[in-house]
């Protein structure tokens, strides 16, 4: 226990984390709440799906670095955009006259991006593309 940690958050992620074997087995596809997002998940990843669902935090300097930032009306770009954490902080700190370019070349991936990217509201400052990013241009296996 984390005496730092409010008890009810605690608890939460004691009980998400016992129902994930099976969850991960039988429904490894559920939604995770991450801040102002809501997201959907894939257990089977055991990083970035497993912290998402159970402790609703993933990269959190992250997302407090782009907050941090005045990036309201840039242009960024997201190269491995996963799932699309980063993608929607990086729409929220652009806002609606930036503009956010994200990369995913993974196909499960690149569809939990897109739904997520869809459940979050309306995106137009949004580009997404089904590529890898590279120095040269070539095939790689992932």
């Amino acid at each position: 226990m984390n005496p730092d940690m409010p008890f009810a958050r605690q608890l939460r992620i004691c009980q998400r984390r016992l129902l994930l074997p099976l969850l991960k087995r039988f429904h490894p596809a559920v939604q995770a709440r991450v801040g102002p997002w809501t997201l959907r998940v894939d257990l089977r990843d055991d990083i970035i799906g497993y912290l998402l669902y159970t402790t609703g935090e993933y990269e959190a300097h992250v997302q407090r670095l782009f907050a941090a930032m005045e990036l309201a009306g840039a242009t960024c770009i997201d190269v491995g955009a996963n799932l699309g954490l980063h993608t929607l902080a990086l729409r929220d700190c652009v806002g609606p006259h930036g503009r956010v370019i994200a990369f995913e070349p993974e196909p499960h991936n690149f569809d939990l991006l897109t739904e997520n990217l869809r459940v979050n509201g309306p995106s137009p400052q949004v580009t997404i593309h089904r590529h890898a990013v590279g120095a040269a241009p070539g095939t790689c296996r992932l």
